[in-house]
C-alpha cells in the first residue's frame, strides 16, 4: 500500500510541476496536468508490470507470499483506475 501511495504521490506532484512550468493560461494547465498525469502513470505502469512479472515468476516458482499477492492486487487495481482515466479522456475528446 505504501508504494502505491508513494507512486500516486510522486505523479501527482510531477504532473502538477510540469503543467505550471509549460502552460500559460488556466485552461491549458487543466489539460497539460491531464496528459502529464496519464504520461507519466503510464511510465510508473511500465515499470510496475516488468516488477509484477518478476514477482508472478518467483512466487510461483520458488514460494508463496502473501505481501506478494497484495501487490499484485494494487497493480490490477492501478491498472483499472488508468484504464477507467484513459477512457473518459478519450471519450471526452472525440
Amino acid at each position: 500500500m505504501a508504494t502505491f501511495l508513494t507512486y500516486l504521490v510522486i505523479i501527482v506532484v510531477l504532473s502538477i510541476v510540469s503543467a505550471f512550468k509549460l502552460s500559460t493560461n488556466e485552461k491549458e494547465r487543466w489539460e497539460l496536468f491531464l496528459g502529464a498525469f496519464c504520461g507519466i502513470a503510464s511510465l510508473f505502469a511500465i515499470v510496475e508490470v516488468i516488477s509484477f512479472t518478476v514477482d508472478c515468476l518467483a512466487m510461483f516458482l520458488f514460494d508463496f507470499k502473501p505481501t506478494s499477492s497484495i501487490h499484485v492486487l494494487l497493480i490490477a487495481f492501478w491498472f483499472y483506475c488508468l484504464f477507467v482515466v484513459l477512457n473518459h479522456i478519450f471519450k471526452r475528446t472525440k
